[in-house]
């Protein structure tokens, strides 16, 4: 019985290397009949690089303008500001009494 498992195991691991050897093969023709497609993905992944950097740029300028934006309503309305800290601290008085 021992002989049995060691030469299906034997044959599974030819097996294995037959696929993997084809699965090289395969990717090495597909290098020689499309070169181009290989560039060509490297291109887009290029691409997609720059495209994922730009948008992140986008966000972050609009963060950084959502900011801005906050700020200066704060300049234009600081009376506002105060009024509703006061109000806030009033509603706290309330609660202690």
């Amino acid at each position: 019985s021992e002989s049995n498992t060691t030469s299906s195991q034997v044959a599974k691991e030819r097996r294995s290397k037959k696929k993997h050897g084809k699965q090289e093969t395969a990717a090495e023709e597909d290098k020689l009949t499309h070169p181009e497609s290989v560039e060509k993905k490297k291109k887009k992944k290029k691409k997609a690089k720059k495209d994922m950097k730009e948008k992140q740029k986008e966000q972050e300028e609009a963060a950084k303008n959502v900011v801005y934006d906050r700020q200066q309503e704060q300049l234009l309305r600081p009376e506002d500001e105060s009024a509703e800290k006061t109000k806030k601290k009033k509603r706290k008085h309330k609660k202690v009494h």
